[in-house]
Order: structure tokens, then C-alpha cells, then sequence
């Protein structure tokens, strides 16, 4: 009797096991998984075949309706959606979204295939999974529920969120959310840009101090309004510069901005200073354990703006700004903060404070200098404080400005 019951006892472990498991030598195809991002329509909206207006009008979509987001363009301003049974898209930025947009895959114009691999962190967890065998993907957290995907042995995907046991991941892999079982996967923390996938250099530990307020209005790419305690206020991110409105890439900075935190419950952390000159609140604002000021810089819609004696976490925004501007992401890509030199021989007024050099932009040539050491005393500076050559003055690569100087 004993081995008998040992015997269908070892029996449902093992079949337990192998539910959870896919087989090596099969492919699942992958469907659509249930997303939990929607988009409430501001204004009574066309439902196009594709992410702009020149696509074909399939439908229009009532004011104040909402919609599950299914995908979205790289830049974000058009959404892949759902209404009706249709599938299309809408301009994004006629709408609010609830939640974190960045974790809706880019998809091409049929909204099939993901266009930019969407396996990067999640801002809500900052955990990674690596399955140590082939893991099927379920719609919830348990093996009762339906199979959406699979997840190869050895491939790191994001973990989107835990189950309240711990014992199931909710994960994405391929454009498809799923949850895998976590017992059989190992976990690390990390932190990614949401739209890149490349790593955050030098990635800030949560803080847990701070003050929690609700997103009320997006005024541009680094200022928000927020309540708090039943008060308004006027948030500015410590640490970073987006475009002005008026300005290039002002619109997009404040969409990525908006996408980010329109809405949203947000944790504000200070720094050293209070206010601002203009008596804005000075802070770093966090969605969960995102920080929103350095995701901005991460994907180039802001970048470094160090002004002491708030300078925290200023070297991480430096780096992150070299980062963006070598890959050309977000406003460096669209032509922002591309200064022209001072005129040859013309010497720009330099900042107060005695520092040698304006760092704000691309403001000197080497003409600009009177000796190799002035330059190099300049780009060593600004170097430190930026994290790149703002000027251009080291056109080798080799760590020495204007070279052609006495």
C-alpha cells in the first residue's frame, strides 16, 4: 500500500513538472497576450491602418473610451489598439494612458512582428529571469491557466511582477506576457532603458524616503504638476534638461514625458534644495522604483543638467547623456541641443563661478582658445561635468584638445 501511494505520489510530481516545462524539441506558437496598459480617448478619434494619417481611415473612436494598448510606434505617438474588434491605430497623444507605456512592444504597421526588442527590465520590479530549462508561459500565475508562450532555457527576460506567493513570474519575452513558474528560473536585479533594452550605467539603488503625490498635468519634458496632500504644486527633475516646448524636440520630449507619468501615483525624493528660483519643488520622481529623471536622459528625450548643490546622482545622468547621444536616441536623433560654435576667434563669455568654460552646449572650435592647454583645460572640465566632449575639441579620440594649439 505505502508504495503504491509513494508510487502516485513521485507520479503528479513529475506530471506537475512537465506541465510546467516545454518539451525541447517543440516551437508553441505565441499569441496575443491580455495587456494591462490602456488609453482613454480625449477627443473623438480615427482608428487608421497604420501609425500616422496618411494610412487609410478603418473607423472612428468615441470621446472618453477606453482602449487596451496592443503596441505602439518607436517614438510612441501612435497606439496600436482595439475597438469593436477592429484593430488599428490612434494618435497617442489625444489620450491618457494608464500605466507604464514603455512596456507595450514596438510593433510595424499591421501591428505584427515586434519591431524593437522589448526584453528589457521592468521599471516595476528592476528584476531580470533566466529559466534554467524551457518554461512555458501561462495567462495567469498557476498551471490551470491557458498557455500564451514559451520561454527558452537560458534567455533573460524581464519579470514584470511577482505573484503575492512569489512562486510565479509575470514575464515578457517576444512580445508576448506571460507567467512562468520562478522556481525554475533565476533571478537578478537590474536596471534597463524602457525603450532601448541597453543597461542604465551606474543604476541608483531605490530610494526610500520620500513623498507620495498624484501626476495632475505634464507642463514639458522635465516639469510636471502633481497633488499632494490636497495641494498643488509645480515639480521640476533635479538633474536634467529636456527641450522647451518651442524649442526642437520640445513636443516629443513632453509626450515621452507624459507617457511616462500622465496620471500616474509617483513618489517625490529630495535632494539638497527645496526650490527652484521659481519656487517649483526640486526632486527626483519615481514611478514604483523607476526613476523618471533618469529614463528621460536614457532614452535622450533630457540630458545632464548638474546644478549644485543638488548633484546626487549627477555622474549616472552624465554617463546616461553619453550614452544617448552616441546612439543618437530620442532628441539627439532629431537634430536637439546641436549648438552652433562661437565664431572663429570669438571667446564666449564664461560662466560665473569660476569655472573655464560654458558647458550648456556646443559653444567653441579650437579657435575659440589661445593655447592647447586653455582647451584642454576646458574639455577635461566639461568632460567631468557632462560626460562627453560637449565641444568636439578632441576630434582623435585620443583625450587631448586641439592638438594643433601652441
Amino acid at each position: 500500500m505505502r508504495r503504491t501511494i509513494r508510487f502516485f505520489a513521485t507520479f503528479i510530481l513529475i506530471a506537475l513538472i512537465l506541465s510546467l516545462i516545454v518539451p525541447t524539441g517543440g516551437a508553441l506558437a505565441q499569441t496575443d497576450a491580455p495587456t494591462d496598459i490602456t488609453a482613454t480617448t480625449k477627443v473623438n478619434l480615427r482608428l487608421r491602418s497604420g501609425p500616422g494619417t496618411s494610412y487609410a481611415i478603418l473607423g472612428t473612436v468615441p470621446h472618453n473610451t477606453v482602449l487596451p494598448v496592443l503596441g505602439r510606434n518607436e517614438d510612441s505617438n501612435w497606439l496600436f489598439v482595439e475597438y469593436n474588434g477592429s484593430r488599428g491605430w490612434i494618435a497617442g497623444w489625444h489620450t491618457n494612458i494608464a500605466g507604464v507605456l514603455s512596456r507595450v512592444p514596438v510593433v510595424d504597421a499591421e501591428g505584427s512582428g515586434v519591431a524593437v526588442l522589448a526584453e528589457q527590465a521592468s521599471a516595476s520590479t528592476g528584476l531580470v529571469a533566466k529559466p534554467r530549462v524551457n518554461l512555458r508561459m501561462r495567462s495567469g500565475p498557476g498551471t490551470g491557466f491557458r498557455q500564451v508562450g514559451s520561454v527558452p532555457s537560458g534567455v533573460t527576460v524581464p519579470v514584470l511582477e511577482e505573484s503575492t506567493d512569489g512562486q510565479w513570474l509575470r514575464v515578457q519575452y517576444s512580445g508576448t506576457v506571460g507567467w512562468i513558474a520562478g522556481w525554475l528560473a533565476d533571478t537578478e536585479s537590474v536596471v534597463t532603458t524602457a525603450l532601448s533594452g541597453e543597461p542604465l550605467a551606474l543604476a541608483s539603488a531605490p530610494e526610500p524616503e520620500g513623498e507620495m503625490a498624484t501626476v495632475t498635468r505634464v507642463i514639458d519634458g522635465d516639469t510636471i504638476e502633481v497633488m499632494m496632500n490636497g495641494r498643488s504644486y509645480r515639480v521640476r527633475y533635479i538633474g536634467v534638461n529636456a527641450p522647451e516646448t518651442d524649442q526642437v524636440c520640445g513636443t516629443e520630449a513632453t509626450q515621452a514625458n507624459r507617457i511616462m507619468v500622465s496620471g500616474q501615483r509617483v513618489r517625490l525624493v529630495k535632494d539638497v534644495s527645496e526650490t527652484d528660483q521659481f519656487g517649483r519643488l526640486l526632486r527626483y520622481v519615481y514611478v514604483g522604483d523607476w526613476m523618471v529623471n533618469a529614463q528621460l536622459v536614457a532614452d535622450g528625450w533630457a540630458q545632464a543638467a548638474t546644478y549644485p548643490p543638488d548633484v546626487r546622482h549627477a555622474d549616472h545622468f552624465n554617463l546616461l547623456t553619453a550614452q544617448a547621444r552616441a546612439a543618437n536616441r530620442g532628441c539627439w536623433g532629431l537634430g536637439a541641443w546641436a549648438d552652433s560654435p562661437a565664431p572663429a576667434g570669438e571667446q564666449p563669455p564664461a560662466p560665473e563661478g569660476g569655472a573655464p568654460c560654458d558647458c550648456s552646449g556646443n559653444l567653441y572650435n579650437c579657435s575659440n582658445f589661445r593655447s592647447h592647454s586653455e582647451a584642454q583645460t576646458c574639455f577635461e572640465y566639461c568632460l567631468s561635468v557632462r560626460g562627453y566632449d560637449v565641444h568636439r575639441l578632441d576630434e582623435d579620440n585620443d583625450g587631448l584638445a586641439c592638438e594643433s594649439l601652441p
